[in-house]
């Protein structure tokens, strides 16, 4: 739940005005609607906020989200960011650990996208497969078609001759794990070889080439 009751209700219903769109982008960055909301209380003591359209102040949130995470970056602490950018400890820390979740974030789905398992995330990162499913909502990644895919692929690699210790190489899969998904497409009535007639495949293929 947000917690406004710290904060001027000016700010409050300014921030109310930003679009879902812009809010969007600004958590992307680490800033969630309690931080900005702080922020804007700084921007207000400048005697030109009243002045300026919502496009321009919106400009101006933008290139102060961009300063403080480049200060953040560069090791900034919170009592730190508090002294340059005039705004409570409390605040800092939340912003800092924000930027952290971002950073964690991109790792995440950037591990998705080279081919590794849920599983192989959450122990990587110590986090919970359904925070990883939610981090990959975020980025815009279906996992169901995602899925899909796979499965489609490594079918018609079974259907091609494959066997599970290939097809594990080129999905980055473990072999029990095709090994199972083996034995559900036959389950389901698909027509893939067992592991022995795979291998019988394999053998006749290789007397045919002239391997002895």
């Amino acid at each position: 739940p947000q917690n406004f009751t710290s904060l001027s209700p000016k700010a409050v219903q300014f921030c109310e005005k930003l679009d879902k769109q812009f809010l969007c982008e600004a958590k992307k960055q680490g800033f969630v609607k309690t931080t900005i909301v702080s922020i804007i209380e700084r921007m207000q003591l400048s005697p030109k906020f009243e002045a300026k359209s919502l496009e321009e102040i919106c400009t101006e949130l933008m290139q102060k989200f961009r300063e403080i995470s480049e200060q953040v970056a560069k090791g900034k602490n919170a009592e730190e960011l508090s002294s340059m950018f005039k705004f409570g400890r409390k605040t800092a820390t939340s912003i800092i650990h924000q930027q952290e979740l971002v950073k964690r974030n991109a790792k995440i789905v950037e591990s998705f996208n080279q081919g590794q398992s849920l599983r192989e995330i959450s122990k990587e990162f110590n986090v919970a497969g359904e925070t990883i499913r939610l981090v990959l909502r975020g980025a815009g990644i279906n996992l169901k078609e995602h899925s899909a895919r796979i499965y489609k692929r490594i079918a018609d690699m079974f259907a091609q001759g494959f066997n599970e210790l290939e097809i594990a190489k080129e999905i980055k899969w473990s072999p029990s794990s095709i090994n199972a998904y083996r034995n559900k497409l036959r389950f389901m009535g698909e027509e893939v070889p067992t592991r022995t007639e795979a291998k019988h495949g394999r053998i006749i293929e290789m007397l045919k080439q002239g391997i002895k």
